[in-house]
Order: C-alpha cells, then structure tokens, then sequence
C-alpha cells in the first residue's frame, strides 16, 4: 500500500466554503472506496456537524495527549473517518507553540502513521494564519484554496500564497503541490463574479483557476442536513456543474465545474504521483 496523499483546503479569509469543500470532496473519494480520513484543524469545529455528527475534542486527544490516531477518530461514513475539533483547539496551539525544537514538522511526523493506514487524507484549516494552518501547509502534498469571487475572499488568496513562499524558505521543507484556486458560490449571472473571476485568471493564469462550484441552496441544505451533496442530491448543479459552461476541461458527466468536477481533477493529480 502506498502512501497516503494529503490535500489540504485552507484561504486565511472565512466564509469561503473551505470546510463544505472538504467534507465534498473527502467523501466522493470514500463513495470511490478509497479509506479517507479528514482532520478538523479548525477550531470551529465544522467538520462534524457537516456530517451529522457532534463537535468534540479529538484534535486535542490526538495532540494533547497524544493518544492513538486509532483511538481518536470517528467513523462518519463508509470508508471515511475523522478527527474532530472544537474550542480545545486553542490549548492544542498553545501545546505546539511550546515546542522548543523543529516544530514546523510537528504535524507532519503526527500524520506518519494515518499515512499508513489511509489512502487520502485531508486537513480542514482555520481561516487565519496560526500554528496550525502553518503546519498543515507544511505537512500537505496538494494545496487546494477555495475562494468566493469577491474582493476579500481573492485577497485572502493573496495571503496564502505569500505564505507558501515564506515556507519555501525554511530548512529541508518542500512547499505543497497548489492545485489551484477553486472560485466556490459561483454565480453566472452576477457580474461582479465574473469580473472577479477574470481577475483570478489574470493573477495567477488560467490553469491555476480551477473550473467553479455554481452557487447552489442544495449546498447550503445538505451541510445545515448533516448530509453530503452525494446523499442529498447528486444530480444537483453544486455537485454536477454547469451544462453550458465554456471550458475544454469537462467532468465524466459532461458539465463544468461541480464538486463532482474538482473531486475527479485530484484524484487525477493523486494518480499522476503514484507514477
């Protein structure tokens, strides 16, 4: 069994769909029959109640006091586990913060072993650049960074991107894989969306703006369900994309965009490194 890849979902600006995108995306590949595991690094703690379960201090177990990733985790689905979070989560900062020596591979020796055991793993970071988004850049192979076409949300991007090339100055760490950003809330008919999104491609080119989650209340229903957009409606334009989308780039049901969409681009991303 390989190695398990790490994907991370992080912006340092909130309200940007970070946690729904990572509870999408996890469980597509666990509906795949790939063992996926997400760690809540968020200290709010959504990942949980994302999937219709309750908020508790599995983060703080994990790290404070270091007990087995086997003991820790919850079974939330077939195929999908988690460590969950809540407002213990600033004592876990506290915890790391007093490590005296390479703390910058903290969590990433943590995950040595969920490597072992999982084939994806994914890490749901806070919205703010503390010890812990810090870390999960460091530890993560692929970097996903879900933005809302707006002008806070891009700048939130900016920040991020500045911090991976902060990363890439320290000692024997090699920045994450960034697969792109991901305009999530997408809304076609908005022009402030569009113009936005072609400030997105202009920053950063076209093959770093990845194809958009359409702006969809089936999303918004299945988080606020506990239930994931492949349970609630899988045909839905959130999880399926748009028909009539310009894009050469299409999902296997031939639309754009989706989570349907972003879900099949990393696990072509997954495959490529496996080679």
């Amino acid at each position: 069994m390989s190695e398990a890849h790490v994907i991370a979902f992080a912006n340092q600006k909130g309200g940007v769909a970070k946690t729904t995108s990572t509870i999408q995306v996890a469980s597509w590949f666990a509906m795949k029959g790939r063992h996926v595991l997400i760690i809540d690094l968020d200290g709010q703690g959504h990942i949980a109640p994302g999937l219709g379960l309750e908020k508790s201090d599995g983060l703080y177990q994990l790290i404070n006091e270091k007990k087995n990733i086997s003991d820790v985790v919850i079974s939330a689905r077939k195929n999908l586990d988690i460590v969950t979070n809540n407002d213990k989560s600033t004592l876990v900062q506290k915890f790391i913060q007093e490590i005296e020596f390479d703390k910058q591979y903290f969590l990433d020796e943590i995950l040595q072993t969920p490597r072992e055991v999982y084939d994806v793993i994914f890490l749901d970071t806070a919205p703010s650049k503390d010890v812990l988004h810090m870390l999960a850049l460091i530890a993560t192979n692929t970097l996903v960074i879900p933005a809302n076409m707006e002008f806070f949300a891009l700048d939130g991007v900016e920040y991020i991107v500045r911090t991976l090339n902060d990363i890439s100055k320290i000692r024997n760490v090699i920045p994450p894989y960034l697969a792109g950003i991901l305009p999530t809330m997408f809304d076609i008919n908005t022009r402030l969306t569009i113009e936005n999104a072609k400030n997105v491609e202009a920053a950063f080119g076209t093959e770093q703006t990845l194809p958009p989650i359409p702006h969809d209340v089936k999303i918004r229903e299945c988080i606020s369900y506990g239930k994931t957009i492949w349970e609630l409606d899988p045909t839905c334009r959130g999880a399926i994309g748009y028909e009539n989308l310009p894009g050469i780039r299409k999902n296997s049901a031939g639309r754009v965009g989706g989570y349907l969409h972003i879900s099949e681009m990393i696990d072509s991303i997954i495959e490529a490194g496996r080679k």
